[in-house]
Formats: structure tokens, C-alpha cells, sequence
């Protein structure tokens, strides 16, 4: 079969609205092509950035992302495939939609040398793939034929220092964050934490 393919157009503007607040619009419209069928989206994407003073920001946006294709990590299910390897979309596996908000504030201190920033964020996402085995039945040979479709959530807040100029430059990051997903055929329909769920990160 032919390998799958993406065409994608990205349009954005800028406007300012009134000397302290900025406004970005966008889009990318996507079509994708894979040997099982084609699929398209138009992903919007809007952002404001309020400037209160030289130093002090605060910043805002949502955006919609169609993702086609998708990383599949080893479950056991097929026991003579790479452990990690991506699959595409097509008429029997559908796009995953996310659409994430977010907002935050910024601080720039001691003339831009050092900026700290925290951000918090929501994410839905449908379509959410899983894997599932069932011993009861003959051993599949598609992928599909194994996969779970369902729905997830995300949010948290994040925490980010950085040291922007001299000889010693990087940045410390901490993120607190909550994830659930939800499949009709697993844990009875009940929402879970997924596997790679982490509550706590620091960079």
C-alpha cells in the first residue's frame, strides 16, 4: 500500500487592538491520505496577549488540533511488532480532536534578566485511542480490530523560572497535572488515570 500523506495550509493574523492588548487568529486546514481513506479538518487557533505594563503580561488561548497520525506503545497485544511504531488514520481508525485552553501571567525581573511564568491549562480530547485484549477470541491480525475509542481530559498549572542572560542561562520548570480517560469497553465505562499519567514534573 502507498504510504499516507498530509497536505496542510496555515493561515494567521495579528492585530492590536489597543496599544496594551494583542490579538492572533488562525487556522490550518488539513487533508490527509492514507490507503484506507482521506479525512480533513480546519484547525482554529486564537490567542490574546494583554501587556499591563514593560514587565508584567498576562496571555490567553485556544486552539483545535485533528492529529492523523498516532503512536501506538506495546500492551502485549501484538507480540511481533515494535514496541513503539506510529499508525495512521483511516476508515476504520478516526482522528484524534483535541481542543486546549489555556491562560497565563509573566514577569520579567531585574531588567529581563530573569522571567517567571505560570501558565494553567484544559484539554478534552475525542476520539482517544486504546488497545484491549480478548482472550476469548481468535488472535487479530489488523490493528484496528483491537482498538478502543474514547474520550480524555487534562489540566494543570505549571511553574517556569528563567535565567535569560551572563554566563549561566537555562530554566526550571514544575508542573502539577491531573489527566482521566474514559472507553465504554474498559473499567466498566469509568473514568481512569491513563498509564503515562504523571502528577508531578520538573525540568
Amino acid at each position: 500500500a502507498p504510504p499516507p500523506w498530509a497536505l496542510s495550509v496555515n493561515v494567521q493574523d495579528q492585530w492590536r487592538l489597543v496599544p496594551s492588548l494583542l490579538a492572533q487568529f488562525g487556522a490550518r486546514a488539513t487533508s490527509f491520505v492514507a490507503a484506507g481513506g482521506a479525512s480533513s479538518s480546519v484547525d482554529p487557533r486564537f490567542s490574546l496577549l494583554v501587556m499591563l505594563d514593560d514587565d508584567r503580561r498576562i496571555f490567553a488561548s485556544l486552539s483545535a488540533v485533528n492529529q492523523y497520525i498516532h503512536p501506538y506503545r506495546h500492551s502485549g497485544i501484538f507480540l511481533f511488532v515494535p514496541s513503539i511504531f506510529f499508525y495512521p488514520s483511516d476508515a476504520n481508525v478516526p482522528p484524534s480532536t483535541s481542543l486546549l485552553a489555556a491562560v497565563g501571567f509573566e514577569n520579567l525581573l531585574r531588567e529581563d534578566r530573569y522571567r517567571i511564568a505560570v501558565e494553567s491549562y484544559y484539554r478534552v480530547t475525542r476520539n482517544l485511542h486504546e488497545f484491549a485484549a480478548d482472550t476469548g477470541r481468535p488472535v487479530r491480525s489488523e490493528l484496528s480490530d483491537a482498538l478502543l475509542v474514547g474520550e480524555g481530559t487534562s489540566y494543570g498549572a505549571e511553574v517556569t523560572l528563567d535565567k535569560r542572560t551572563g554566563p549561566l542561562m537555562g530554566s526550571i520548570r514544575y508542573t502539577l497535572s491531573w489527566s482521566s480517560n474514559r472507553f465504554a469497553g474498559l473499567n466498566n465505562g469509568e473514568p481512569f488515570r491513563p498509564r503515562f499519567d504523571r502528577r508531578h514534573e520538573l525540568y
